[in-house]
């Protein structure tokens, strides 16, 4: 397996690649997985931005204005919306919550790497590992209410 940094649609990305997948994930634009090519088949799996780039959006962004390609971490909602709960009622939760329009933090591991990010609407970190094992990808998620 290959663990590498170059380039992806005009964005850096961290890549992960073996004889059956390459991987590509731009932290900049909210860890979102931009390539998942299957070499077998010469088959990228991703829809890919009609433009051939990506545009970094601010945090709190409409999502439907932005490249719905790849696939994107959508925490702590979907739908901007109010919490409605104790200890947080009346927060404002963005539209595809926080993770999206965040940079993240990404580091190498022996397998493949990880990203983090903080929560910006409720105190949470988030975190992502990627690893490639054969002809699956691996994604192990963890979050710690801070």
């Amino acid at each position: 397996m290959k663990q590498y940094k170059g380039k992806y649609k005009g964005l850096s990305c961290h890549f992960l690649e073996n004889e059956y997948l390459r991987l590509a994930v731009a932290p900049q634009l909210g860890g979102k997985m931009t390539s998942l090519f299957y070499k077998p088949q010469n088959f990228e799996v991703f829809f890919q931005p009609a433009e051939g780039f990506y545009i970094l959006p601010e945090y709190g962004d409409d999502f439907s204005k932005y490249d719905t390609s790849g696939a994107d971490e959508m925490f702590p909602t979907i739908d901007p919306c109010i919490y409605p709960y104790e200890g947080y009622a009346g927060q404002k939760l963005p539209d595809h919550g926080d993770l999206w329009s965040l940079p993240w933090q990404f580091e190498d591991r022996v397998n493949g790497f990880a990203g983090q990010v903080e929560g910006v609407s409720l105190p949470y970190h988030f975190m992502k590992s990627l690893e490639l094992k054969g002809n699956i990808l691996h994604m192990e998620y963890k979050v710690i209410h801070t």
